[in-house]
């Protein structure tokens, strides 16, 4: 087996990254992790993503963009009991302050929240609502990027959740997915399951959308599996 040195491994830094073909291969084969965790891959089994199972089955993670959280507080707080929900992820909450009263209503008991504003505008803002025995904590993303992301450790590891809001009156810009290139490359370092969801407001049933193929290219080139088959916004 082929070994290199760090000097070795930076002398190959040609100024620009990597085809995503060569970072597809990265991801699928581990090999950002130390050699004894790097698990051996059959050569059938790339580029086929939909064999893969999802890491980690046990934990129940939900989206929901709330349109202001104010009047939606009892709601969500039975939601998220009806349908055992271990962490609900919420856009658009419209709140101003992390100590606004909307955010501890919406969590039941043995919940805790937490959040990111929105600096300017009335719209806008993340919750997080989980388990209390699930440790969490915010991961820093962009400025001025409508994202939150997070990591939550759980019985079998930490899981980072991805939530990303692309409103649905501006057209995806190429900063958007610089930005989104960005952050998942930054959270490979993390060598656990990263799970992103949100309003992308895409036109994902059109395959020959040329933003839809760019973002499900992007997906693709880090290895990540779809497990959302039906429509999630209903008029």
């Amino acid at each position: 087996m082929l070994a290199y040195t760090a000097e070795a491994l930076k002398a190959l830094d040609f100024g620009r990254p990597p085809p995503r073909a060569v970072c597809k291969t990265w991801f699928t084969l581990h090999l950002w992790r130390p050699a004894h965790q790097q698990q051996p891959v059959a050569p059938q089994q790339l580029g086929h993503a939909s064999r893969r199972r999802s890491a980690d089955r046990s934990m129940s993670i939900a989206w929901l963009n709330a349109q202001s959280l104010h009047n939606k507080t009892d709601a969500v707080q039975q939601t998220i009991t009806e349908r055992s929900i271990d962490v609900l992820v919420l856009s658009e909450t419209w709140h101003t302050t992390s100590d606004d009263m909307c955010l501890r209503l919406s969590a039941p008991p043995g919940y805790a929240v937490t959040d990111a504003t929105r600096k300017m505008g009335r719209s806008g803002g993340f919750a997080i609502v989980y388990c209390q025995h699930l440790k969490c904590s915010i991961l820093p993303t962009p400025a001025c990027w409508r994202s939150c992301v997070c990591t939550h450790v759980t019985t079998s590891g930490p899981v980072v959740i991805m939530n990303i809001y692309q409103p649905g009156s501006e057209k995806p810009s190429s900063l958007f997915f610089e930005k989104l290139t960005n952050v998942l490359e930054m959270l490979v370092v993390y060598s656990c399951p990263v799970v992103v969801g949100g309003d992308f407001n895409l036109r994902a049933q059109d395959d020959n959308n040329s933003d839809t193929r760019r973002f499900v290219n992007l997906l693709s080139s880090f290895d990540m599996v779809q497990h959302v088959h039906g429509p999630t916004h209903l008029r």
